[in-house]
């Protein structure tokens, strides 16, 4: 008799330890040792069971693409966010930290921060706000405004992504998903075509 489960969502970070791509022997505190049970449990799954199963990593690139695509069945690539989002994002953390009722002063440039936080996440970003305006901070607002600097070493703090390491992201999207193949086969047909 089968059990009927409530909706749930389970989520795995570092998804890239559970599908290894190395044939080595797994050591016994190794995540990698439950990738058989994970692997049995998502096979007793079927499409009525209300159970998400999201996986996120790091470095995909690390981990075996059998692996992966035996485990999950859709990819997502969520691209950094470019200028303009970082300067959304930054306009935004601040107020909400400041609770929409007091703005920095006019002198303030988000611009700056925009730029020196390229290859930032969204969470980098909430994370240097949260740190850099704490309740002390706020109170003293009106006796020494915010500076741009004020942000710096709490995001240095943060981790962040290299152009080299967004660049092997794209390229293991782009193979994970079959969009190369996809892409190459496009550019074989219109190349017949002509």
């Amino acid at each position: 008799r089968r059990v009927l489960f409530r909706s749930a969502v389970i989520y795995i970070d570092e998804v890239e330890t559970l599908a290894i791509a190395t044939k080595k022997k797994v050591s016994g505190d190794s995540p990698a040792r439950y990738k058989k049970d994970l692997q049995t449990y998502l096979n007793s799954l079927t499409a009525k069971d209300p159970i998400l199963v999201v996986g996120c990593t790091r470095e995909p690139w690390n981990a075996d693409e059998k692996e992966l695509k035996s485990i999950f069945d859709r990819y997502l690539y969520c691209p950094f966010p470019n200028y303009s989002t970082l300067l959304m994002l930054w306009k935004h953390f601040i107020a909400q930290a400041l609770k929409y009722k007091k703005t920095p002063d006019y002198n303030f440039d988000l611009s700056a921060l925009a730029h020196v936080s390229v290859g930032y996440t969204a969470g980098s970003i909430a994370e240097a706000v949260k740190n850099t305006l704490t309740a002390r901070r706020i109170e003293r607002l009106d006796k020494r405004p915010l500076a741009e600097d004020e942000f710096l070493t709490p995001l240095s703090q943060c981790p962040r992504t290299y152009a080299d390491d967004n660049m092997k992201f794209r390229i293991f999207t782009e193979r994970i998903t079959g969009l190369n193949a996809t892409r190459n086969a496009l550019k074989a047909a219109s190349g017949d075509g002509e």
